[in-house]
């Protein structure tokens, strides 16, 4: 079975380095989720002040992708680690703008790594009385191929601020709280978990559908077709959650 993809890995992959414009000194990426860009800092006389913009290059293969304004949103060490630190874009238009260089950049990499059997981990442990309003929602977007469709996992990932804002603007009740993802061949499985009425969960995760369908057209350049399946209740983890679990429903559950 192939090996998962994991932010580390798609870190390893492009090969990226962030550098602030007023230092000599780069720092390569480790990881890029929905947390940011977390970065090793060489020396601790670089960290970088929390909370503070600063215009920073992105580096790949040494030469510049783009520039952005990055703010430090934490720091930390492990024992014996260097010290890391996670950046985020402080202007709206740099998200984007960092994915459509990644896009011009991925030209140049050669092939991404496997992701078969990527699963994101629950950020929190439900309570009892929570499970009894945690409602699913399965979806599936099609890609041209399964390197799309690896790329499109992290890209999404990295939006899901985003996709949980996206879903509540369609009913303020709607209140998602996890993403599960996972690849299979050209298509990205995704089960959204929302804390919220069934009644309203459908319609927000076809909102959010709509609209990571529509960006990703916008910012990666990719023809994304999705479908959604039903609602489950109580779906604390996707354990259980059958391979081709969405498949079954597509007849009649089309959205584009």
């Amino acid at each position: 079975m192939p090996a998962s993809v994991s932010a580390n890995d798609f870190a390893a992959w492009v090969r990226i380095a962030v550098q602030y414009a007023d230092h000599e000194s780069a720092m390569p990426l480790l990881r890029l989720d929905r947390h940011g860009l977390t970065v090793a800092v060489p020396d601790d006389a670089d960290a970088p002040a929390l909370g503070l913009p600063r215009r920073a290059l992105i580096i790949g293969d040494s030469a510049p992708l783009c520039e952005l304004r990055l703010v430090a949103r934490s720091a930390a060490r492990e024992a014996g680690q260097p010290m890391t630190a996670t950046l985020q874009p402080s202007r709206a238009d740099d998200h984007a703008l960092l994915w459509q260089s990644l896009v011009a950049y991925r030209a140049q990499l050669g092939a991404a790594p496997s992701c078969a059997q990527a699963v994101q981990s629950p950020s929190f442990a439900p309570s009892g009385a929570e499970l009894r309003y945690r409602v699913a929602c399965d979806a599936a977007f099609t890609l041209a191929n399964h390197e799309d469709a690896c790329f499109f996992s992290r890209w999404l990932d990295y939006y899901f601020a985003e996709v949980c804002a996206r879903a509540k603007m369609s009913d303020a009740t709607a209140d998602l709280r996890e993403m599960f993802m996972r690849v299979v061949d050209h298509e990205v499985e995704v089960r959204f978990a929302f804390h919220a009425g069934e009644r309203v969960v459908r319609t927000s995760a076809e909102a959010a559908c709509r609209w990571i369908a529509a960006q990703a057209s916008q910012q990666l350049g990719m023809t994304v077709e999705h479908w959604l399946s039903g609602t489950t209740t109580a779906c604390s983890s996707p354990a259980g959650w059958s391979m081709r679990a969405v498949m079954a429903s597509r007849a009649g559950n089309y959205s584009s």
